[in-house]
């Protein structure tokens, strides 16, 4: 028995204790768990089909990425089953399937009105998603997207979303629940990534936190999200040192002037003014202030403004309007005071998001 053949009777064994494994949980009520065994079992069949194309079994290769096909649809999984299937139909348009196999050809009828309702539910969430999120909030939303998880367990946003609620709910091990099984649907992904960098903070595991968000950042250096939230990490934790904020400001340089609308601006810009003005960096806290200033000014977006008096009104010291003299400091720098530190990271932990996905 060669190495090829070896390999492929072995992914055929594995797959089927997948599929095995998968019903077996979902019988049990363990949805995304059913839908990680039918992924994993999807990707060893589409792998012994490529093993059968190569060799020149054009049938035999249709038939197990047909295989493969219905088990990204268990999954849930509408872009691997829709690669799958692509490649059975260009075997069918090429002549490669013959007539007699009425077998296969019935299965990809059967494939393409399963890949057709799945695309349907899918859309069918995100319409309803959009319109449930716009009317209900907290905790009710919270059990609405808990609620999808058995139609679409294998889809990796709404797990995704589901931990990204819970975390802002404090519900931490639900969300770092529903952060794993999509980080095992979707190994490597930046969001994924970015969101567990928040639990960690969120939760007040500051070390592990910081470390995984500079790997992070050295692999994604242009993730603005997990940057703002190092940033106000390092600034305005309780012991933060004026060590901690000269990083925090070499951490937010890139972001200071970067092009984009007041939404993508504000926060570096707000960040960048509170730093200079505690380091008493006198030239770049004017600079920056006035970069502050003349933003302001120019939005009208209702959530912009709000979020501006807020910044006025809780450091009035900090934020002063344009033509207003800078008050002589009497006070020790803000990192000698837990009490400004505190105010601080009140008036920015609403202004720094989670994560880079919104939910």
């Amino acid at each position: 028995m060669n190495e090829a053949v070896a390999e492929y009777r072995q992914l055929e064994l594995d797959s089927s204790n997948d599929m095995m494994d998968a019903d077996s949980r979902r019988a049990l009520g363990r949805y995304v768990e059913a839908a990680w065994h039918h992924l994993q079992a999807g990707a060893a069949r589409e792998r012994m089909g490529q093993m059968m194309f190569d060799t020149g079994d054009r049938v035999r290769a249709a038939a197990d990425w047909l295989s493969a096909a219905a088990c990204f649809h268990l999954a849930t999984n509408l872009q691997q089953m829709s690669e799958v299937l692509n490649r059975v139909h260009e075997l069918v348009q090429q002549g490669s399937i013959p007539p007699e196999r009425r077998d296969i050809r019935c299965a990809l009828v059967e494939r393409d009105e399963q890949q057709h309702a799945l695309e349907h539910r899918m859309a069918r969430f995100q319409h309803e998603y959009e319109e449930v999120r716009n009317n209900i909030d907290g905790q009710e939303f919270l059990t609405w997207l808990l609620g999808q998880v058995r139609d679409l367990p294998g889809f990796m946003n709404l797990q995704l979303a589901v931990a990204h609620r819970a975390m802002r709910l404090g519900q931490f091990p639900l969300a770092l629940q529903h952060l794993k099984w999509a980080e095992r649907l979707a190994p490597g992904s930046t969001d994924l990534k970015a969101l567990r960098v928040a639990l960690l903070l969120t939760q007040g595991d500051r070390t592990a936190g910081l470390q995984l968000g500079f790997e992070l950042l050295r692999e994604q250096p242009q993730m603005a999200p997990v940057r703002l939230l190092l940033v106000g990490t390092l600034a305005f934790k309780p012991s933060a040192s004026r060590g901690d904020w000269e990083r925090a400001l070499e951490l937010l340089r890139p972001l200071c002037h970067a092009r984009g609308d007041w939404m993508d601006r504000l926060v570096p810009l707000a960040l960048a003014v509170t730093l200079h003005q505690g380091l008493e960096h006198d030239d770049e806290y004017q600079q920056s202030l006035d970069e502050f200033n003349r933003l302001a000014e120019s939005v009208t977006d209702p959530t912009g403004r709000t979020s501006i008096a807020a910044l006025r009104g809780e450091l009035p010291n900090v934020f002063l309007s344009r033509g207003a003299a800078s008050p002589v400091r009497t006070t020790p720098a803000p990192w000698a005071s837990a009490r400004d530190l505190s105010t601080m990271r009140g008036v920015f932990e609403k202004l720094i998001p989670l994560s880079g996905t919104a939910a």
